[in-house]
Parts: structure tokens; sequence; C-alpha cells
């Protein structure tokens, strides 16, 4: 993943506090993308009216 690598080359995880903080804003940005691809797909399905 290229946010995972973007905080490795930053030294995000140099020690275990600084791993712990990128970790946790590795994991809130994807809980942040699902939801708003959940949402895109919800939307596009409404539209389309399908039954499921």
């Amino acid at each position: 993943m290229a946010i995972h690598r973007a905080q490795t080359l930053r030294f995000g995880y140099g020690s275990v506090p600084q791993g712990y903080r990128s970790l946790a804003m590795l994991v809130g940005l994807l809980f942040t993308r699902v939801l708003l691809r959940y949402q895109q797909m919800s939307t596009a399905l409404d539209i389309k009216l399908y039954p499921g």
C-alpha cells in the first residue's frame, strides 16, 4: 500500500509509539475510504433500482 510505504519512508515506524501512531492513522484512513466507497456503491445501486 502506498500509504504504508510513505509512512515507512518518513520513519513512521522508527519506535513503538511512532509505530502505533502511524498504524492508527493508516487504519483510520482505510476505514474512512471504505465508508466512502460503500456510500458511493450504495448510491449507484439505488440509482439503478437494484432490488438487493
